[in-house]
């Protein structure tokens, strides 16, 4: 009896050791003959590539980390993984997947990132010193926290967050010569709108207009009200790519800007110009924020009509581009600088832009981690 038992137990020992290297094989095969993606269109992100052997790349180690980025990447039904790994976690009662939060009412919020305080006060003396240097330009800082310092009540029960509207105030003590725009503060007086979205990081376009409405005093502009329209209702964000969860759809507005000034946007680096802020193409696509000037540029033009003089560069990052455009009808000329893409000299666009006056718009998960702000303000 003791002797079948062994065989029977060797036997499955075996066939289970056979499936085990038969699939090994098969999805070496099935990664070998598949050809690689560029780009994830669940994920709106670009895929990592294979990486190119150096010898420099071998010896610190540079190497293996590109090439287990690439296999992770471009690893066969990726997709298809990551969905089924976030189900099994919710299954499981998680309410917190890949830094994301499983808020209530359909929210996905992002965890607020932790910041980098040596890189955040490079950055406030970068740009003390570049307010010192155009002391006579108005200059004015805006960092929006992210939903979930808003939104507390979508947050999972118990839940305890980074405190990032701490890391916003300690911003605000080094800046002391700016012009202070307290995005938070009128966010949290319109919680209870729709504000953020539930499946994207971005604050939605009526966040974006509540926060204008507010602060227009501090830029020197009287506000307008303005109608919005929706464009979408099948927008799903990078939360939802990030998480796998797809059980939410959020709408996306767009305003119609006061047409009292025409206006049209170049794009340098692209060699292409348009009539309008607002990327139609960009709804078909699967990042449908990018609506908003088709995505992040390193510089962008917005000429208008009214010739006023003033003209304003914005320092930014993505939350800016469904701000923008409500301050297009103030200024001659808008010119915004996203310094992670710029690697043109600063002080030659100031000076063929003519700009007299500045606005520093980023989220806060964005900037208290920043490098790169402090290197284009110096150039």
């Amino acid at each position: 009896m003791n002797r079948k038992i062994y065989k029977r137990i060797l036997r499955m020992k075996t066939l289970l050791a056979t499936f085990f290297i038969l699939s090994l094989v098969f999805f070496l095969v099935l990664n070998c003959i598949t050809p690689d993606r560029k780009i994830s269109t669940s994920e709106n992100r670009e895929l990592a590539s294979f990486p190119e052997f150096t010898l420099s790349a071998l010896l610190d180690g540079s190497y293996f980390t590109d090439l287990n980025s690439y296999i992770s990447d471009q690893f066969v039904f990726r997709d298809g993984w990551i969905s089924l790994k976030s189900k099994e976690e919710r299954w499981q009662g998680r309410k917190e997947l890949s830094d994301i939060y499983i808020g209530s009412s359909g929210y996905l919020l992002a965890k607020p990132t932790t910041p980098n305080y040596s890189a955040i006060n490079k950055t406030i003396e970068a740009m003390n010193a570049f307010h010192k240097k155009h002391a006579k330009s108005k200059m004015s800082v805006m960092i929006v926290p992210n939903a979930s310092q808003i939104l507390k009540d979508k947050l999972p029960q118990f839940t305890q967050v980074h405190n990032q509207l701490s890391d916003i105030r300690y911003i605000r003590n080094g800046l002391t010569s700016f012009t202070w725009l307290g995005a938070g503060e009128i966010l949290r007086q319109h919680k209870n709108e729709y504000i953020y979205y539930h499946t994207d990081h971005h604050w939605t376009t009526i966040g974006a207009y509540d926060v204008y409405r507010g602060v227009a005093a501090s830029l020197g502009v009287k506000a307008s009200t303005l109608k919005r329209y929706m464009v979408s209702d099948t927008f799903e964000g990078t939360l939802a790519s990030q998480s796998g969860i797809h059980s939410t759809k959020d709408t996306v507005y767009v305003y119609k800007t006061d047409n009292t000034h025409p206006y049209y946007v170049n794009y340098p680096e692209l060699r292409k110009k348009s009539a309008s802020c607002y990327d139609e193409a960009a709804l078909k696509k699967s990042d449908q924020y990018q609506v908003f000037f088709g995505g992040n540029h390193p510089l962008v033009e917005i000429n208008s009509t009214n010739h006023n003089g003033k003209n304003l560069m914005v320092f930014k990052d993505s939350y800016a581009n469904s701000f923008i455009p409500f301050l297009i009808p103030y200024y001659e000329k808008i010119i915004m600088v996203d310094p992670r893409y710029y690697y043109d000299n600063l002080s030659s666009a100031i000076q063929e832009y003519n700009i007299n006056s500045y606005l520093f718009l980023y989220s806060a998960n964005t900037f208290v981690n920043d490098q790169v702000l402090k290197d284009v303000l110096a150039s």
